[in-house]
This record gives structure tokens, C-alpha cells and sequence, in this order.
């Protein structure tokens, strides 16, 4: 292989780092962790192909094992191989793969790897700490690397040499290390590929902090990987690096069709239910004034929502929408005792606007101490090696608290609940809307918004969800959050709409909006009448035991109370029939669990199933999936296309949520079908780097993906690895005008990365599929025997 000796020259470093970390997806610290595609750098490949690909350079499987039952540990279907004709991948295409041979052995990459991990760790710049006003991530290892005692063993009087003959800029010092290690220009981006894949969760971190806006971190930490192996290719004194073809991937063309008629045999589930159901309610009484619900309720489209929604509707006349979790507000929250602000919207988006809380009545007992201390402790917890201190320091104060949350922790739940309820009636907490108001009430800057924007923004939310008239007295808006102790990923479990956060502060904040009379006036400008006797109340959904809280409730006129007090009742009646209906799940007897308990013991692993088994979204009336039992599996956003007749709210929905949920499902799909390479391993063996992620020992790298408790137990998958089935009640011609309007979109469904499905009341069979290729196809409702063996559910 020749080398390119003017590589500094002919090509830009920059561009070229771009190309190559689009291996590794970016990576959300533990505090706001948000589901990401681990393989949508592949997105412009067939989804097969992609599966080769990164099964190469992870050195992992993007299939479920031919050896693993489906049925073992989910509700689908064992599917017959005669039936694997219909996803013609029996002669599915095989790609050679590179296979870069480093120089020396492994053991060489596996030194790096180790010494890469720990620089990651300890550099104040680098990944974990990221500190501003330091010099970049490769000047400070410069500058400091000739201290490293283990690495002055290695290559002896030679390190500082070495390390001063780098060159001073990250970019220049990775031209010249390629061009030293032998990498011809061709293959420059393949040989980088294969060294983000050698630590990808730290290259991961990394990738964040580039789509947060520092577009040279990665060439900084490409330029130290390089210098390190450049460092230890000489002190071991062995030959050159070269990239070399090898054989070719393995035959996966069986696994492929396997898992493509196990995703036709859900789709076939949900579409003959979905079928069934429209038939059934081809007479429903349509609902005038006269039978108006006594509430609405907008729920998030999270699939642990769909349960709750259908227990409450079986209850009594609720109307009930699914909207995403942030409930269209691109803003940032900053709690009453916080000192920053987080992100409480999906990551696709910028927040526009800081809303900050502040106290309006009562007192909170030395509130910046209290939070300080709180902060301060949970910080020292999460320290690379301040943990250890704390815990001989502190171990003696903690023990009588840690023996009864763990003993008891029904009870522990029920005394904390109290203390919690007893604060809350001494403290109120508002969220200031306005402009500059915040600044006026306790002096602290916020953003805010005008009633202009206020205005805006209900106005979008409704447009969005289909909600723009006929509003019944009480509308809730309810968010969802979950708690859950002694858990590095609690925030997995949390609102993915909020970035990972809970959803409370959202709901807080647009029930204040619409209950504004000046905004309500700027809303029936534009066709959205609210009576005077509708209210908006604030809720949140505790995902683990099922209750759900109503918001500042006493804003709400006398009047309301009654009618409020029935909808709290309600809610706490739904709440018990879903959390009995997802005991049957737990791994535990549905008789001992409580949720409660389960949130509030630290020694638990599985506090919730998250969402596990997610498979699909609906995008549609309610009328579509009311009173059909979903399992949880779902996720349900509201849309009403005859208002929509340009597509620009089906347009949002699938750029927004839509993509959102791929992410979803595609992180639970390949933590199922590789745990070990794309998952983030067991929940007893972690160790909490900083807030950027776990590990599992030291000098490692951060696991990317959800732990393997999420989706696996008794040694049998939990989630059935599906990509995300779409059904959408649009006319073909308008999804077909948005999907060619957005790339992203043309991606997911022209590459196999997920399927989409239409209502059409002119077939037959109620439904319409759409291929790869563009075309739509009649659905067959009549699908060979044993596809629509249903198993019992978890």
C-alpha cells in the first residue's frame, strides 16, 4: 500500500473526521438521557446492508440470534420459514468488509484503548469533564502526556520526543500520524471508522458535544487516539499498519428474512385489530353538544400512556388525545432552587425561551442551602474518584436511611409521600410566562415569552393534536415522569419528548398559557373558541406505580372543584386497573408487587419495563384505536386529517415524534439483539462515569444503549427487537408529498429502517402498505396459518 505524503495538503482533516464519526451516534450524559438510532450514521444504506456493515465494525449482531425463541419472552409470534418467501431477502446482498490490521497485535489497540479511556476520564477538557477556558483535548494531553508514568515505562526516554514532535494543532498532528501509520488516503476514512468503533461510547460523547455546536472535539480526540497507537506501534517495535479485504460477511440473508416476516406478523396484529375496531364503530354516535365528555385529557404518546387512556375511557366520559410530552414547547425550565436551566424538549429542537419557576406563598426552609447540599452530594456520587471519599465519610449518616429504604421500602415510600405532601402545602411554585416578569418577582433572569408567542404556541399544540373546539370544562394536560432509586438511567424512564426530564413543568406551563384571557382572546382570532367555563389543569403521570397527580389545582375557580374532584378520583380508579394489568409483566408475583415499593427500593433493577415492546405508532383519531387493548406497545398521537388538508400538521407529526419514535424503537432493537456491543451491560456491575455514562470497571469505555435489565430477564429477551411499524390515516398522496419533501423521512422507509401503513376506507380491507420502492400495495388481511397466534402477553 503506498502512502500519501502530502496528506496535509490534499485533504481537509476536518471534513474527513465528519465522514468517519458518522459510525457513532451522539451520546446524552445520565442526566437527560434521550433514545438514539445507535446505527443512524448507516441510514442512507438498506437497512441490510447497514447490518453487515456495522457488524463488521462493531464486531456485533444487528439480528436476533437464530437460537433465541421471540416467544420466550414476548407476545409475538414464532413465525414459519414458509412464510419467508414474501420477504424475498433469501438472496440478500453480501458485502466485503475491510478488516484494518494495526500494527502489532491486538494487543496493541487494546493498550490504546485503555489509555485512551483513562485520558478520557482525567483530562479537564476531555469527554467527562469538558471544562471551559482549558486549551483543547489534544493540547492538554500534549502537554501533559510526558507525566504519564505508565506510558515514560513504555517508551522510555523516547516519550517526549515523540510527543514534541506532534505538531500543535489537532487537525495537522492527524494528517501527519495517518501519513506515519501508513494510511493511504482511500482508505483514511475507513481506518478512522475502525478506531471510533475501538471505544464508541467515548467516541459517542464525544459526537455530542459536536451536535452541541464544538465541531473540532472530535478531531481533537482522533488526533490523541492516533498519537497514543503511533506512541505504542513504536515502543513495541512492529511492523506497519495496513488495511486488507478480507473474505466477506457473514451469511445473514436467513436472519434477515426471519425478522422481516416477524415485523409482518405484528403488522398484521395490529392492522386486523385496527380493521375490526373500524367496522365495529362505523355507527358510534357521533358527539355533539349535548354529550360533550366532563373532560379531556391529553396524554403523552408514550406507549405507557396507551394503558392509562384506556382505563380512564372505560371509566367514564373522558375524551382523551395523545400529544407529545413537551406539549409543542420549545423551551428550557430552571426549577425554583436550580442554578441552570435544562432543555425540556426533544433534541431535534432549540429551545426558544427560558421559563423559570419561583416561589409565590409559603416559605421553603433555607431553600438555596437545602439544594446546594442536595446538589453538592449528588455531584461528590457521581465524581470519578470523589465517590469514595463520600462513602467513607458519609456511610456512617447514610446507613439508617439505607436500611430502611431497603428493608422496608413500602414504608419508606408512604413517610417520604407524607413529607413530601406536608412541604408541598407550605410551598407554591409558579412558572413566570412573561417577559422580564421574572426579574420583577425574585430577581432572577428568565427569557419569557409574550402573549404573542403564548398565543403561538397553544395555538400549534392544538392544531396539532386535533383539539380545536367543542372543549369540555376541565382539559388536563398530562405530562409523565418516573422515579425510581439507585438508577444511572432513571432519566431513560423519564419524558423522551423533555429531553429526558419530566414532564410536569411543560403541562404547568401551557395550562398557565391557555388559561390566560388574553391568550384565549389571540386564540379565537384564529378560530379556537374556549368558553369561559373551560379550565386547563396541569397533571403528571408516575409511570411506575400509575398515579397521577393533579397541578395547581388551586388556581381553579370554586366552581371547578367538584367537577375536579371526580376527575382525581378517576385517574387514582384507571391507575389501579393499569398498574394491576402490568404487574402480570414484572418479574416478580403480580400478588407481592407493588409499584411503590418497586420505585423506592434501591436494590431494584427493574423498577418499570420502560418502554419495552414499543413497536409502532399511530398517527390518527382516537375513534381509530379507542377500546382496542394495545399493550402498551404503541405509541398514540392524535391527528385529524380533515383539517390538515395540505399536510403541514402530517408533516410535523412525521419530522417530529414520528422520528423520535424510531429512535425509540431502534435503541430498544439493538440492545435486544446485541446487548454486549450495543447495549450498556448489567445494572449491578455499573460503575457512573461522571453524568456522561457507565462503565463497568476502570480504565474503560462508556456503554452506549440500555441496560441489559431493560430488555432481557431469565435469560430471555423482554423486548421483541422490531423496527417501528407507522399507521397513519392520511391519503396516500399527501404522506407520499411529505416523505418527498424530507430526506430523513425518504431514508427510513425507501431503506427499510421502518414501514408505514395508511387507512383507506376504499380497500377492502381497510388498509394500504407502502414499499421500499415507493408503491403502495393493498394489504392482505388473510396471512398464512400461524401468523395470527397470539401469545400471552408479558
Amino acid at each position: 500500500m503506498t502512502n500519501t505524503p502530502n496528506l496535509i495538503h490534499r485533504v481537509d482533516i476536518a471534513t474527513l473526521v465528519d465522514v468517519a464519526q458518522r459510525v457513532v451516534p451522539p451520546m446524552w450524559g445520565l442526566d437527560g438521557f434521550v433514545a438514539v438510532n445507535p446505527l443512524g450514521g448507516f441510514e442512507d444504506l438498506p437497512f441490510e446492508t447497514a447490518a453487515l456493515k456495522a457488524g463488521d465494525l462493531f464486531g456485533a449482531q444487528c439480528y436476533l440470534a437464530s437460537n433465541v425463541d421471540r416467544s420466550s419472552g414476548s407476545p409475538l409470534i414464532t413465525t414459519p420459514l414458509s412464510h419467508i418467501a414474501r420477504a424475498g431477502l433469501i438472496n440478500a446482498p453480501r458485502m466485503p468488509s475491510v478488516e484494518l490490521t494495526r500494527r502489532g497485535t491486538a494487543h496493541v489497540a487494546e493498550l490504546a484503548d485503555m489509555y485512551l479511556a483513562h485520558w478520557c476520564a482525567s483530562v479537564p477538557c476531555g469527554p467527562l469533564h469538558a471544562r471551559a477556558g482549558h486549551a483543547g483535548f489534544f493540547a492538554t494531553w500534549r502537554a501533559l502526556a510526558t507525566h504519564d508514568p505508565d506510558l515514560r515505562r513504555l517508551a522510555g526516554r523516547e516519550l517526549a520526543n515523540r510527543v514534541c514532535a506532534l505538531p500543535v494543532v489537532a487537525g495537522e498532528a492527524v494528517a501527519v500520524l495517518l501519513q506515519q501509520l501508513g494510511i493511504a488516503e482511500d482508505d483514511a476514512v475507513s481506518y478512522l471508522e475502525a478506531q471510533l468503533t475501538r471505544l464508541p461510547g467515548w467516541a459517542a460523547v464525544m459526537a455530542r458535544r459536536v451536535v452541541g455546536g464544538q465541531r473540532h472535539a472530535m478531531v481533537e480526540y482522533v488526533a490523541v487516539r492516533l498519537a497514543l497507537e503511533r506512541i505504542l506501534v513504536d515502543a513495541s517495535r512492529t511492523p506497519s499498519c495496513v488495511a486488507t479485504e478480507h473474505g466477506g460477511a457473514p451469511d445473514l440473508s436467513n436472519r434477515a428474512a426471519q425478522q422481516l416476516a416477524a415485523e409482518h406478523a405484528y403488522r398484521d396484529h395490529l392492522l386486523s385489530l385496527l380493521a375490526a375496531n373500524a367496522h365495529a364503530r362505523e355507527g358510534a354516535e357521533v358527539i355533539s353538544d349535548n354529550n360533550r365528555p366532563s373532560a379531556q385529557v391529553v396524554c403523552c404518546i408514550d406507549v405507557r400512556s396507551e394503558g392509562l387512556r384506556r382505563h380512564l375511557e372505560a371509566i367514564g366520559p373522558y375524551e382523551t388525545f395523545g400529544f407529545a410530552g413537551f406539549f409543542g414547547l420549545p423551551i428550557a425550565v430552571r426549577g425554583a432552587t436550580a442554578t441552570a436551566a435544562v432543555a425540556s424538549c426533544p433534541v431535534i429542537l432549540d429551545p426558544k425561551a427560558m421559563i423559570a419557576e419561583y416561589v409565590v406563598t409559603g416559605s421553603l426552609p433555607a431553600p438555596e442551602d437545602r439544594d446546594l447540599a442536595h446538589r453538592s452530594f449528588h455531584a461528590a456520587k457521581a465524581g470519578a474518584t470523589s465517590g469514595f471519599v463520600l462513602a467513607d465519610a458519609s456511610g456512617w449518616l447514610m446507613a439508617p436511611r439505607s436500611l430502611l429504604q431497603a428493608a422496608m421500602p413500602g414504608f419508606y415510600s408512604r413517610v417520604q409521600h407524607a413529607a413530601r405532601k406536608l412541604m408541598g402545602r407550605r410551598v407554591r411554585t409558579r412558572f413566570a410566562l412573561d417577559v422580564n416578569s421574572v426579574s420583577a418577582t425574585d430577581g432572577r433572569d428568565g427569557d419569557g415569552l409574550s402573549v404573542d408567542e403564548q398565543a403561538q404556541l397553544a395555538l400549534g399544540a392544538f392544531t396539532a393534536m386535533g383539539l380545536t373546539g367543542g372543549f369540555a370544562p376541565i382539559v388536563v394536560l398530562c405530562g409523565h415522569r418516573s422515579a425510581n432509586q439507585n438508577n444511572p438511567y432513571r432519566s431513560a424512564l423519564d419524558c423522551g419528548a423533555c429531553g429526558g426530564h419530566a414532564g410536569g413543568p411543560n403541562a404547568r406551563i401551557l395550562a398557565a398559557i391557555c388559561n390566560r384571557a388574553e391568550v384565549r382572546a389571540r386564540l379565537a382570532d384564529h378560530g379556537i373558541v374556549i368558553g369561559e367555563g373551560t379550565w386547563f389543569v396541569a397533571a403528571e403521570h408516575e409511570t411506575t406505580d400509575d398515579t397521577v397527580a393533579l397541578l395547581d389545582v388551586d388556581d381553579l375557580p370554586v366552581s371547578a372543584r367538584g367537577l375536579l374532584e371526580n376527575v382525581e378520583r378517576d385517574f387514582a380508579r384507571a391507575g389501579v386497573a393499569n398498574c394491576a394489568e402490568r404487574a402480570l409483566s414484572m418479574p416478580s408475583s403480580p400478588l407481592a408487587w407493588r409499584g411503590a415499593s418497586r420505585s423506592n427500593d434501591p436494590a431494584q433493577v427493574v423498577p418499570d419495563w420502560g418502554l419495552a415492546r414499543c413497536a409502532a405508532i399511530v398517527v390518527g383519531p382516537r375513534a381509530l384505536s379507542a377500546g382496542l387493548n394495545l399493550e402498551r406497545r404503541t405509541f398514540l398521537h392524535s391527528y385529524a386529517p380533515l383539517d390538515d388538508p395540505e399536510g403541514i400538521v402530517l408533516e410535523a407529526v412525521m419530522t417530529g415524534p414520528v422520528v423520535v419514535a424510531h429512535w425509540i424503537c431502534s435503541q430498544y432493537y439493538f440492545s435486544t439483539v446485541d446487548p454486549h456491543a450495543f447495549g450498556a451491560g448489567s445494572k449491578p456491575l455499573h460503575n457512573v462515569i461522571g453524568r456522561v455514562g457507565v462503565g463497568e470497571g476502570l480504565g474503560v469505555d462508556v456503554r452506549i444503549g440500555l441496560p441489559l435489565e431493560s430488555v432481557w430477564f431469565d435469560g430471555h429477551p423482554v423486548h421483541d427487537p422490531l423496527r417501528l411499524l407507522v399507521v397513519i390515516d392520511a391519503p396516500a398522496e399527501r404522506l407520499d408529498a411529505v416523505i418527498a419533501r424530507n430526506p430523513v423521512l425518504r431514508r427510513l422507509f425507501d431503506h427499510g429502517w421502518a414501514s408505514v401503513a395508511i387507512c383507506d376506507s376504499n380497500e377492502p380491507s381497510g388498509f394500504r402498505c407502502r414499499s421500499r420502492a415507493g408503491t403502495w400495495e393493498s394489504w392482505n388481511s388473510v396471512s398464512p396459518p400461524g401468523m395470527h397466534r397470539h401469545l400471552p402477553s408479558l
